[in-house]
């Protein structure tokens, strides 16, 4: 293990609760570059409905956004592996990584240093898996706490199984995978905004993405050959306004659904900040853009090498 670790802050929490602009500003303060943890901010021409703001960065560096077409194949695992090559690099220039975004299976599988090596074949346990029914699966993804990491209403049977039989199956391990844990010693800060004005941020940044032209933005990803089911898997905002533009809905009724089903991903990721907080992580609520400024700033300065806590925002 490495004996001098280095510290990286990761800010986290529910949609359009302003991550970014934290981790912008916090960047700007302390010489920081910016990962980002979002599935959906990998494709390029996904711009509006993912929030990418990318005029907001201004010179700070960032990673991990705009590095795929739309309609390109990316994962958890991908995530992790390319996550960790950009934090070597970052760390070789001397700047502070700050990891950003709310797709909580990329941190989790970051953190906690995930194997995705192919897992040993148990074929009579893979059969059992796709004979049972959707809630019986649904049932087995509560108990492996992945239910909430993830919209499963929208997947096969097949893919849902698959992603059980990869969570109870052991993997290989592969020794030569880089460790997080043993490189990297992570601050974990969230956003933690009151439920009612959350729902109204969220209401308030739909109308605007409206206004700004998302509905345009979907149907260029259409005339480019993005297929509409892929579009379809993309979730929230991809998914709705392409079945308004496929004429399955009226606008109304995309408006109502998008906000719904946003609120209800929202709820998701305050529950995986639950989770890490119940599996050992130290997680601490941001309350001020300044008193989280402070905060960070002081615990990156301190000259530590092991674990330390940093003052709990009261």
């Amino acid at each position: 293990m490495d004996t001098d670790l280095q510290k990286i802050i990761i800010i986290t929490g529910p949609t359009a609760s302003g991550k970014t602009k934290l981790a912008i500003r916090l960047a700007q303060k302390v010489g920081g570059e910016i990962i980002s943890a979002d599935s959906r901010q990998v494709y390029r021409g996904m711009d509006i409905g993912t929030g990418k703001d990318l005029q907001e960065y201004g010179n700070i560096k960032y990673h991990l956004i705009d590095i795929l077409k739309a309609g390109e194949e990316f994962s958890v695992s991908k995530f992790q592996a390319e996550a960790l090559k950009v934090l070597g690099r970052i760390r070789k220039r001397g700047a502070v990584p700050i990891i950003c975004g709310g797709t909580g299976h990329y941190l989790k599988a970051l953190i906690e240093d995930y194997s995705f090596e192919e897992p040993e074949t148990d074929l009579q346990y893979t059969l059992d898996l796709e004979d049972k029914s959707r809630e019986e699966l649904y049932e087995e993804l509560k108990q492996l706490q992945l239910w909430e990491q993830h919209h499963w209403e929208d997947d096969s049977k097949r893919r849902i199984a698959r992603a059980i039989e990869k969570a109870k199956i052991p993997t290989k391990k592969q020794e030569s995978q880089i460790r997080f844990q043993e490189h990297y010693l992570p601050q974990i800060y969230y956003t933690a905004p009151e439920r009612s004005l959350l729902r109204r941020k969220i209401k308030k940044r739909l109308i605007e993405r409206l206004e700004e032209g998302m509905v345009q933005e979907v149907e260029n990803l259409l005339q480019q050959g993005i297929p509409y089911e892929r579009l379809e898997r993309y979730g929230l905002e991809y998914k709705w306004v392409s079945r308004y533009v496929h004429k399955q809905i009226a606008s109304d009724h995309m408006i109502e659904k998008l906000h719904t089903e946003i609120c209800r991903f929202a709820k998701r990721q305050v529950t995986f900040i639950r989770y890490l907080e119940k599996n050992g992580h130290s997680m601490i609520p941001i309350t001020s853009m300044d008193t989280f400024l402070e905060e960070a700033t002081l615990w990156l300065e301190e000259k530590t090498k092991g674990p330390t806590q940093p003052t709990l925002i009261q």
